[in-house]
């Protein structure tokens, strides 16, 4: 097509002068190098590997490190408010979680968050997280109460231990452990 920019040419054919032609390559090359063939990706938006991973706005009141320990709350923007994201994004308000409130109902930080970020933490999965009161009859963890930084480990609970370490000295602090945190209901 005479006057297309980014028409073939055939083996032999003087490759005209063209900067358009160049410079719309070249960024179609940055964008696939960047994001791949991931359409939600070049508009900006996260793509997780594991749908069990969603986005969490830390509204604690406190910086929180990484495999923090949140209670799930509201979804950060509503369908009241924004339909569309509601829809397109999955994110949930993180308190301190309590008892009362988040049995069940938690999430750990996949990175450390200040207050009023947002990050992307597990709510179904396989990941690092530091254990309470750990003994070896114990297969299950749930919320602590008021602490973000430990799920308490038990008989029962809505997270499944598939690996612990055991501290035997009351002193020591809590050991990392993983844990599946599917939960049971």
């Amino acid at each position: 097509m005479p006057g297309d920019p980014l028409q073939h040419l055939l083996p032999g054919d003087e490759v005209p002068l063209n900067t358009d032609r160049d410079n719309t390559i070249a960024h179609a090359a940055a964008e696939v190098r960047a994001h791949g063939f991931n359409k939600a990706a070049r508009k900006g938006k996260r793509q997780f590997a594991q749908s069990g991973i969603v986005l969490v706005k830390n509204v604690s009141g406190v910086d929180l490190d990484r495999f923090c320990v949140v209670g799930l709350g509201d979804p950060i923007i509503g369908p009241a408010v924004n339909l569309t994201e509601y829809y397109n994004e999955v994110t949930f308000k993180g308190h301190i979680p309590t008892e009362a409130l988040h049995l069940g109902k938690f999430a750990v930080l996949q990175e450390p968050c200040a207050n009023g970020k947002i990050v992307p933490a597990v709510v179904s999965g396989v990941t690092p997280v530091r254990l309470a009161r750990y003994d070896a009859t114990h297969e299950c963890a749930d919320v602590f109460d008021g602490d973000p930084n430990q799920l308490l480990a038990d008989r029962c609970g809505s997270a499944q231990i598939l690996w612990a370490i055991r501290t035997d000295h009351a002193r020591e602090p809590p050991s990392w452990r993983r844990h599946n945190i599917q939960t049971n209901n």
